[in-house]
């Protein structure tokens, strides 16, 4: 059993609508190089029924006006550490959202967050299994499913 694109757009839309009021635009699946401008990336570990983890990446940009809004400032007036925290929440929704479409029992780990101009967030023994991609706000936002596959000893 695995989750479809359009169900991780689902989820995705949903939580960015109601809880920041952003609208993130579901686009084409691309290939290629990776965001080269600064970025941040979080992701939650499932474990249990189903292995793996779900992954957002986001300009950092966005992230910024998310914070902003978790936080209701001003996206200027939003530090480092709101906006880890904001992608990481995100992420953690996506998470549950996402986990309750798959076997269970599962459980999901705390976020772990990377950003910088050239981060590499890697999840160690896992496949993409799915994966959406938006424009919100002008920005960049993707939303993966990577399933863990298993190496014999």
């Amino acid at each position: 059993m695995s989750v479809s694109e359009e169900q991780i757009q689902q989820v995705t839309e949903q939580i960015w609508s109601s809880m920041l009021e952003l609208h993130p635009c579901p686009i084409a699946v691309e290939s290629g190089p990776g965001q080269q401008e600064p970025g941040i990336g979080a992701s939650v570990q499932i474990t249990g029924g189903w292995e793996g983890a779900v992954r957002i990446d986001s300009s950092m940009s966005l992230a910024r006006m998310a914070a902003a809004r978790f936080v209701g400032s001003e996206p200027e007036q939003v530090s480092i550490e709101q906006i880890r925290d904001a992608i990481g929440e995100l992420a953690n929704m996506s998470a549950g959202m996402i986990k309750n479409l798959l076997p269970g029992p599962s459980y999901l780990s705390l976020p772990s967050v990377a950003d910088g101009s050239e981060y590499n967030f890697t999840i160690r023994g896992s496949n993409l299994e799915s994966q959406a991609q938006f424009h919100c706000e002008g920005e960049p936002l993707a939303v993966s499913l990577l399933r863990r596959k298993y190496l014999a000893k």
